[in-house]
């Protein structure tokens, strides 16, 4: 018998008779006569013989179809998706996500469990009553029925205080097993979803190429201290260098951004170390939070600059000044020290009642003045002041009323140790003359202003 397979004649014949008789019993045409010879045409048709070849291609055909066939049977496979609140997570954070499982399948889903595959940093858990995350290697999610879909939203994905800073692939697996509800028998399976994580310390977000983390911690310190020195009074400027202004920064930041996570909960700030979460909107609020309260230090640090100033021009003479008011500021430059002074100034000694600070950084040295009442009550008002040695108030009556301090006595000068008068009501020194107490008991019992 030849290597090759060939079908015998009475099976060629047999199938070249079934197509006549299909031909002569159908609807074909009264021309095609069905006619005895075609029997023996048919016997002549030479039919090919079908080597090994042939059949090993057939065999191939079906191993493929078969399966394929078997299989478009079977239930399918659960479904699993996993929803990550964001694609970033910090050192020391915890974020929540939410699972979907749906059981497309003819079979029941029993003993399912969660479990994640990535860096040893990261774990998941549950989230409890009060917020914390629950960390386990498998969470149980029990048995899903046919037809069904199971959802658990609070889940938790928490990552330690020491991690690597990258870019990570995270596999989110439910491994379970199978239930066939015709014949009970089970077979185990798995599901996965992967997710792309970012891990850093700082995180992903960024302005100007910049995490909006590291941002939150400089930018808004330099922002004060910009407000500062752009409008604090220049004696309260300090001026510092590239480190300490940095350090001062970021200690300002770290001061506002636990500040204003008390006071404005609804931006959802967390201090946890570097670890700290910071959204844009957040950013915007630390470094506005920080220009107002820079503005606000600024105009607080002026009005004290300007009282200050206030009460040094309340000392200090200007040019344009009265005599009245030269008095004022001299009594209020004494300090209640109200006993004679002496000036030294190119060897010679000067004597007077009061020394008062001028505007040119020089000091004036005043003579005795006499404060004349205008009647009789006002001179009895007075006196009582005059008792007391409260030189100011007088004055300020006395200008209410139109009257102004005279000279009672001039300026002295010792000569040969006596004291002779001068013909000036004041003298100005500048800050080379010495000022020292005048230590003369003829002196010592006259005021500075007297009551006439």
């Amino acid at each position: 018998m030849p290597s090759g397979l060939a079908l015998p004649t009475e099976q060629a014949y047999a199938v070249a008779s079934f197509s006549r008789k299909q031909l002569c019993c159908g609807n074909a045409p009264r021309s095609l006569r069905c006619e005895i010879h075609w029997e023996r045409d048919v016997r002549s048709i030479p039919i090919p013989r079908l080597n090994g070849a042939f059949w090993t291609i057939v065999l191939q055909l079906m191993a493929c179809l078969l399966p394929g066939l078997t299989w478009a049977d079977a239930p399918g496979k659960p479904a699993l998706t996993v929803i990550l609140a964001r694609n970033e997570i910090l050192a020391g954070q915890t974020m929540g996500f939410s699972i979907w499982i749906e059981n497309a399948t003819e079979a029941r889903i029993m003993d399912a469990g969660l479990s994640l595959f990535g860096p040893p940093s990261l774990k998941i858990g549950s989230l409890g009553p009060d917020g914390t995350c629950d960390v386990k290697d498998t969470i149980g999610l029990g048995t899903v029925e046919p037809g069904s879909t199971l959802v658990r939203s609070r889940m938790c994905l928490k990552a330690d205080s020491s991690i690597a800073e990258r870019d990570e692939n995270l596999a989110f697996s439910v491994s379970y097993s199978l239930q066939n509800a015709k014949d009970n028998k089970t077979i185990a399976g798995a599901s996965v979803a992967e997710k792309k994580m970012s891990i850093g310390l700082f995180g992903t977000e960024s302005v100007g190429g910049v995490s909006l983390r590291l941002a939150s911690y400089v930018i808004p310190g330099t922002f004060f201290l910009m407000i500062l020195r752009l409008f604090a009074p220049k004696e309260s400027r300090v001026e510092l260098g590239a480190t300490e202004s940095v350090t001062l920064s970021i200690f300002i930041s770290t001061l506002l951004f636990l500040g204003t996570a008390y006071l404005i909960p609804s931006l959802q700030l967390h201090f946890a170390g570097i670890g700290s979460t910071v959204s844009a909107i957040a950013f915007l609020a630390l470094c506005g939070a920080a220009i107002v309260l820079g503005g606000i230090l600024a105009a607080v640090l002026q009005g004290i600059s300007m009282i200050g100033a206030r009460e040094r021009n309340a000392r200090i003479v200007q040019e344009t000044d009265r005599v009245g008011p030269i008095i004022q500021k001299a009594v209020r430059a004494a300090g209640g020290k109200l006993d004679p002074v002496m000036m030294i100034a190119d060897g010679k000694q000067y004597f007077g009642s009061l020394v008062v600070p001028a505007s040119n950084g020089g000091r004036i040295l005043l003579g005795w003045f006499q404060l004349k009442a205008p009647d009789a009550k006002c001179r009895s008002e007075m006196k009582e002041w005059f008792d007391k040695d409260e030189f100011i108030k007088p004055i300020d009556a006395a200008a209410r009323w139109g009257v102004e301090p005279t000279m009672f006595d001039p300026i002295k000068e010792s000569r040969a140790g006596n004291l002779e008068p001068t013909e000036f009501l004041w003298m100005y020194f500048d800050e080379k003359a010495a000022r020292l107490p005048a230590g003369r008991e003829d002196l010592a019992q006259m005021k500075p202003l007297t009551l006439t």
